[in-house]
């Protein structure tokens, strides 16, 4: 008999040990409140908001055709604009001539904007490089953040502070990491990219963060 995941909702044939979707095990119980139920993203960057249950949910042991066709109807339903040829390379964005804030003095974050998981959607991620200094982000628990979507490779980029600008690097990524061109309406393939405020990210196939900095009080 099909089943239902506890976290994201997807049906998953009766054979599925794991959602399809989120990656979640059958057998785990639904979280009780709403800070639970959001805190399956990033790993130790939000540890004191993440359930242990919720991190070992999101460990996936290999990245299947199968997994990522799965996100294709997520990526459907949140509007996600499709993905051109890929283009890889260094990126800068091109918009615009003010510098991006220093890191040294602003706190940058990584808002979700469309994740395999909804109930991720919205949160915001601080990027704390006075903790971490560089800071990773994939499918595996090993990661600082740690992302809950199929489609992200185990260790999928990292994001680091040079010449005070905050740069994201893709580490060979199978499905990539991409930044949103505003003037093509595309999201375009790239090894490494400097991240301003304003700028969307894309991770995989599915999941969007959009990158935001405020003044360090």
């Amino acid at each position: 008999m099909p089943w239902k995941c506890s976290v994201c909702g997807a049906e998953n044939p009766d054979d599925a040990d794991r959602c399809l979707v989120c990656g979640t095990p059958r057998d785990i119980e639904p979280r009780a409140t709403e800070a639970e139920t959001t805190a399956g993203m990033p790993g130790r960057t939000m540890a004191e908001a993440q359930a242990p249950e919720a991190a070992e949910a999101v460990e996936a042991e290999t990245e299947t055709p199968g997994e990522a066709e799965s996100m294709e109807a997520a990526t459907a339903e949140h509007g996600v604009p499709e993905t051109p040829s890929p283009e890889a390379g260094e990126a800068e964005q091109t918009a615009g001539t003010e510098a991006p804030p220093n890191p040294r003095t602003h706190r940058y974050y990584l808002v979700v904007i469309n994740s395999p998981v909804t109930e991720l959607m919205g949160m915001k991620i601080p990027l704390q490089f006075e903790v971490y200094g560089r800071i990773s982000l994939g499918r595996s628990l090993e990661n600082v953040i740690v992302v809950p979507d199929p489609s992200v490779s185990r260790r999928h980029a990292l994001v680091y502070i040079e010449d005070d600008k905050v740069v994201l690097e893709d580490l060979g990524s199978t499905n990539g990491t991409y930044i949103y061109d505003p003037g093509e309406a595309v999201f375009r393939r790239v090894d490494r990219a400097v991240l301003k405020p304003g700028m969307l990210v894309r991770l995989g196939e599915a999941t969007v963060l959009r990158v935001e900095a405020e003044p360090l009080v």
